[in-house]
Formats: structure tokens, C-alpha cells, sequence
């Protein structure tokens, strides 16, 4: 290697801060005393490394300093802050602090631009079909809805592939959480409470062994029971109807929302998009009082009934009813 083998431009000045000039640089094949020393300023690494692992150089001195905490193995597997990675990417923080909530990895995303509504980030899962593809199987993604700074409302969403629609397409969208109020949607994006399933029409099914709601009465206060329960049950009216949107179009069986408010407004709930909806199971303390109500009237009309008949036995003790 000749000084006419080096581009012009580079001197000693380029080079180095020391004396290195182009003849000395072309003799690097038979490295000159002076610029071995000036090398060794240059270039230094720590007394011991770590097997696999990816150098860190020091910004301010271009010199490498010590490892980077991220080693790839033999096999190509990856470990950030761990040596032996067990997978194809191992990520490990520790922390000496208990009870500590701390970010083992963090996805960031940017714009060049201004911030939009439905800017997000996303982690997918890919899985290789028998066709040699790779399918999109599942996907967990954040975006904001609202990205004014300090105000900033996001959402959680679950994606989960099935056929054409991958957990890659709005199709395979399976379950929302929104930040704003912390409202849970399953099969429907925009929850009105804290736990929805489906919409209206769409043939939504939650089915459990059990669903208690709380009812101990150290729980409670001012308990006061149901007056003229019948009364306020006859004011009902059991339906059969049919969805006017929506995949299920079967007959349903219900009462009316607006009906009910009327009765009892305490079973009735208005989202946020103005739908009404009824807590059917609280019907249950009506019935129980109406059915107290109706045997309560049966007593009292049996025991009435049996103080006419002794009545009329008495002055027509051959009567019909009398000689039973």
C-alpha cells in the first residue's frame, strides 16, 4: 500500500491530532513505531469481555470502552441484558428496588409530522402456515385517540387471526380496553361500561357458572323494601321482539328500557351514546315483593272467604258448602 493508494484529502490533520503523515500511513503493512504508538492512543478495549457480546464505544473519545450488555450466541439467539439468552430474544431488567414497576422493553413510535389521532405502535405474533407464509396470528396494539399534549386519552387493543382476517386487519380485532375511563370491550370497540360484550343484534353470548354481585348487608345502608311492588309490576310488560339491526335476527324476549325507567329508573343505566340498558337481575327483588304481595292477598281472601262461609252456615246450615 502505496501514499498514491490513499484519496486525497486524507492527511495527517484527518488522521490523527499526532504526526502521522501519508508515508508513514502507506508503511501500515510494516507498521512504523510512531504509528503503532499513535494507534495505541487510539484504540483501546477493557482488561476482560464477555463471550458474544456487542462492543460499546464512548461518544466523546470514539474509543471502545466495555460491553453493551447485548450479546448474540453462536446459534443467532439475542440477550439484552442477559449472556445466555434461552430464546431468539431474551430481554431481562433487573432492579434492586422492591415492588418496582419498570419496563423490560418499550416499542416507541414517532412522526415527522403532527401527531394524529389513531398514531400507535403495535407488537405482532407470526406463525408459518403450510404454505410457507407467514400468517399473522396475533397482535397487541396502543394508540392514542387524543394526542394533545397533557391530555392524552389511548387505548389497548387484542388482535387475534382467524382466516382472512389476521390479527393484522380490523376483522381480528377481539378485545378493546380504553384509557379514558378504563372501560372493557369485548367484540365491540367502543365500551359504554366497565365491562361490555358485543352490541345490540349481534348475538353476543356470556355464559358462566356463577356471576355474584356484591349483597352483604354490612355492605349496605337505609335499606327500605320495595312498596306496592305489584302495582309497579303491572305497570310492566313482557315483549317478544326482534333486533332492528344486526346478525341475529331470532326472536328475543325482554321488556323495554324506557318502560322500566319509568318504574323503577334505578334499573336503568344511559351510556355514552345515549342507549339505554336494564340491570334484568335486579328485577328479581320486584318479583320477590310482588310475589309476598300476591300470597299475602291470598291469605287474607281465604281467611274472608271462610268467615262468609261460617256466616252463611249458620242461617242455612243445609246449604251446599255447609255439608262438606
Amino acid at each position: 500500500m502505496t501514499s498514491a493508494k490513499i484519496a486525497s484529502g486524507v492527511d495527517a490533520i484527518k488522521i490523527s491530532s499526532g504526526g502521522v503523515d501519508n508515508t508513514e500511513f502507506g508503511y501500515l503493512d510494516g507498521v512504523t513505531s510512531a504509528v503503532q504508538t499513535q494507534l495505541n492512543g487510539k484504540v483501546a478495549g477493557p482488561a476482560s469481555a464477555t463471550d458474544n457480546a456487542i462492543a460499546r464505544f464512548d461518544g466523546t473519545t470514539g474509543k471502545l470502552v466495555q460491553n453493551s450488555g447485548v450479546v448474540i450466541d453462536d446459534s443467532g439467539k439475542v440477550g439484552i441484558g442477559t449472556a445466555n439468552p434461552g430464546t431468539s430474544l431474551e430481554v431481562i431488567r433487573d432492579t434492586t428496588a422492591a415492588n418496582t414497576l419498570s419496563s423490560a422493553a418499550t416499542l416507541t413510535r414517532t412522526t415527522s409530522g403532527t401527531a394524529a389521532s389513531g398514531l400507535g405502535t403495535a407488537l405482532s405474533y407470526q406463525i408459518e402456515n403450510d404454505s410457507g407464509s407467514n400468517y399473522t396470528a396475533a397482535r397487541v396494539s396502543s394508540s392514542l385517540t387524543t394526542t394533545t399534549s397533557g391530555s392524552e386519552e389511548a387505548n389497548l387493543q387484542f388482535f387475534v387471526g382467524s382466516g382472512a382476517n389476521t390479527a393484522s386487519t380490523s376483522g381480528g380485532l377481539k378485545m378493546t380496553i380504553l384509557g379514558s375511563n378504563g372501560n372493557v370491550g369485548i367484540g365491540t370497540t367502543n365500551p359504554t361500561q366497565k365491562l361490555q360484550v358485543g352490541f345490540s343484534g349481534d348475538g353476543s353470548v356470556a355464559i358462566a357458572n356463577a356471576w355474584n354481585t356484591f349483597s352483604d348487608i354490612r355492605l349496605k345502608r337505609d335499606l327500605v323494601k320495595l312498596p306496592e311492588a305489584l302495582n309497579k309490576l303491572e305497570e310492566l310488560s313482557g315483549y317478544y321482539y326482534f333486533w332492528k339491526d344486526g346478525e341475529d335476527q331470532s326472536r328475543q324476549v325482554g321488556v323495554v328500557a324506557q318502560e322500566v325507567e319509568q318504574v323503577l329508573p334505578e334499573l336503568v343505566k344511559t351510556g355514552q351514546d345515549g342507549i339505554k340498558t336494564v340491570d334484568y337481575p335486579k328485577l328479581t327483588a320486584l318479583l320477590i315483593e310482588a310475589a309476598k304481595q300476591l300470597k299475602a292477598d291470598a291469605e287474607k281472601f281465604k281467611a274472608d272467604n271462610e268467615a262468609i262461609k261460617m256466616f252463611l252456615c249458620q242461617t242455612q246450615p243445609q246449604g251446599p258448602f255447609c255439608r262438606r
